[in-house]
């Protein structure tokens, strides 16, 4: 089953969003994330398609809950923090949520999602 089909298949409530409009899956990866770097929400399942990034997080076995998603035009910028670069930032246009932070102690999976969302800062718009 590949990794889309999966997710499809084991979130419970997509809450009004169709998968079948994300466009190509991009990466995915596990982060802790966070609205603020004070909070941060542990075993983060986060998907990055062609428009749109989803965070889901485990419900029960085999079952995910939908915890955010950012639809990647609203994408100003993307850049490294925290004492060993080992946060990524993402600034956005949104007023609820001006900015989501994904933190990974994986160097080289920041490094990919850095790069990625770097790339589509000015091509989803």
């Amino acid at each position: 089953m590949s990794t889309l089909s999966e997710l499809q298949a084991t979130v419970v409530d997509w809450h009004g969003l169709d998968p079948s409009k994300f466009g190509d899956l991009r990466l995915f990866g596990r982060f802790e994330s966070s609205r603020d770097g004070q909070t941060w929400l542990e075993k983060a399942e986060c998907y990055l398609f062609d428009k749109i990034m989803v965070i889901t997080m485990e419900k029960e076995p085999s079952k995910r809950s939908l915890r955010g998603s950012v639809l990647l035009k609203h994408l100003k910028a993307v850049a490294r923090s925290g004492d060993q670069s080992e946060v990524l930032e993402m600034n956005l246009e949104v007023d609820q949520l001006p900015l989501l932070k994904l933190r990974s102690v994986d160097k080289s999976q920041l490094d990919a999602w850095n790069d990625v969302l770097s790339s589509m800062v000015n091509t989803t718009k």
